[in-house]
């Protein structure tokens, strides 16, 4: 039988967390670590009622911590739960959140420093938190936002830049900020935007071209902004908007084609968008929806399908729509609408069965659609809901008991609760 030292060897951080709460050199002497990793629990039996809740959940996941009696949530069993999941914090009782627990949970999570005690906040502890969690500087008392722990905290996440106090607020550490998460250029203070560190900020994420200052949108800044994220292109001025950057917009995102001048929307250029995003199909020109338009577009994203003149949706077109999402099956014309194409888009999304023609819903197809999507239990006929068939629709997510009959409700009820103490 495994020893129980070894369960503690698998999170090497909580034993040493555990040995500051021993009271005394007899008990520290227990633990020693062998050349293996392992630590070897000697002694065990004066311990043994110390350890026994930790050995039992000292690899619960966070989320079982709550289900812990109170009296049964001793110290070392909330420092190993929060040494795995540092959200387990919201579980342990205000006794147990000294120093030591507070840096074993925040270390795991920073976001849980909002929570900890402010007497706990040193510099330390900040730092850990920040160090996990960037955002964590927020509740970082002023004190202890010194230079170092600000940089800690961009590196990690750049929109932590708003919790940065003004006098730390450096060019260079905005800088950091934008190459880590170039989005952080919204908290960047305008005397710091220049062209350079705009540029580094787009080069890292289109979505910061929404706030470069409109004197430094030049084309180089432009094209860096589009090439990293394509609908980018939306906030380009129209003087930069040329054939070429265009086509880099439209090569890393299809749906950029929104964006692109009249002029430049070719065939070429169309088909180069859909074949990077089959909806951009909404947006290339009547004249150049031809079938290898359509074709090219659904099978990149059924959802084209929409799009689709009704001449070029056959059989094979729309299958191959609904075979990615059951749902198109709604832009299927009817006359495709036969047994095998509605088994494939219920198959896929079980709430396709709305778009189902009546003469197909048997009560296999209805259990497929209900095992996949609850609530396409609205759309069975009355005659296939029976006990089983909706009790197969409520256990999965959602509400689907809203459309169970009368009849049956009760016992599809009852029948969920035992299952539900089965997994309990």
């Amino acid at each position: 039988m495994e020893d129980k030292g070894r369960v503690l060897a698998r999170h090497p951080g909580v034993v040493a967390l555990i040995l500051l709460k021993l009271d005394s050199v007899e008990e520290i002497n227990t633990f020693s670590l062998v050349a293996d990793r392992y630590i070897a629990l000697r002694q065990y039996k004066a311990l043994r009622d110390r350890l026994q809740w930790l050995h039992a959940k000292a690899c619960m996941a966070t989320r079982k911590l709550k289900d812990v009696p109170k009296e049964k949530r001793t110290y070392l069993l909330c420092l190993a739960a929060v040494a795995q999941g540092g959200a387990a914090f919201m579980q342990v009782l205000d006794e147990h959140r000294d120093y030591a627990l507070c840096l074993a949970a925040a270390t795991q999570n920073g976001r849980v420093l909002r929570y900890v005690p402010v007497e706990h906040r040193d510099r330390a502890l900040c730092l850990a938190a920040v160090t996990h969690h960037g955002c964590a500087l927020e509740y970082v008392p002023d004190k202890h936002q010194g230079a170092a722990l600000c940089l800690a905290a961009v590196t990690h996440a750049g929109l932590a830049l708003r919790y940065v106090l003004e006098e730390h607020l450096a060019r260079a550490l905005c800088l950091v900020a934008v190459v880590h998460r170039g989005y952080a250029l919204e908290c960047v203070p305008e005397e710091h935007r220049d062209h350079g560190l705009c540029l580094a900020a787009v080069t890292q994420s289109g979505h910061a071209f929404e706030w470069v200052p409109d004197e430094h949108m030049d084309y180089e800044l432009c094209l860096a902004a589009v090439t990293q994220r394509g609908c980018a292109l939306m906030w380009v001025p129209e003087g930069h908007r040329d054939y070429g950057l265009c086509l880099a917009a439209v090569t890393r995102h299809g749906l950029a084609l929104e964006y692109v001048p009249e002029e430049h929307r070719d065939r070429a250029l169309c088909l180069l968008a859909v074949t990077h995003g089959g909806y951009a199909l909404a947006n290339v020109p009547e004249e150049h929806r031809g079938r290898a338009m359509c074709i090219a577009a659904v099978t990149q994203d059924g959802n084209a399908l929409v799009d689709v003149p009704v001449k070029y949706r056959d059989r094979a077109l729309c299958l191959t729509a609904v075979m990615q999402h059951g749902y198109v099956l709604a832009h299927v014309p009817w006359e495709h609408r036969d047994r095998a194409m509605c088994i494939v888009a219920v198959t896929q999304d079980g709430y396709a069965l709305a778009d189902v023609p009546v003469k197909y819903r048997d009560r296999a197809l209805c259990l497929t659609a209900v095992t996949h999507h609850s609530y396409a239990l609205e759309y069975v006929p009355r005659e296939h809901q029976d006990r089983a068939l909706c009790l197969a629709a409520v256990i999965q997510p959602g509400e689907a008991m809203q459309w169970v009959p009368e009849e049956h409700r009760a016992q599809v009820e009852a029948d969920v609760d035992r299952k539900r103490q089965r997994l309990v």
